[in-house]
């Protein structure tokens, strides 16, 4: 999601506390996917349209409230 809206940009350049927000959320994910994942990943998502963005919200949304709640840090 971060990459397409990251293409919807265009030449437009994001706020400066905006694209700190970003470098963190994409550092997160590297180290999470590791580089090449995050490199397959990043790329599938600079194509995504809004529509796909949003049904992949949804896809998202719905095995989290499935998941259950989220343990409180530090329990």
């Amino acid at each position: 999601m971060l990459a397409a809206a990251t293409g919807w940009l265009g030449d437009s350049v994001r706020p400066v506390p905006e694209e700190t927000a970003v470098a963190e959320h994409r550092a997160q994910a590297r180290a999470v996917l590791g580089p090449r994942r995050y490199e397959v990943e990043r790329m599938a998502g600079e194509r995504l349209g809004p529509d796909e963005v949003v049904g992949l919200l949804v896809l998202v949304l719905r095995a989290r409230k499935e998941a259950g709640p989220l343990p409180l840090s530090g329990s």
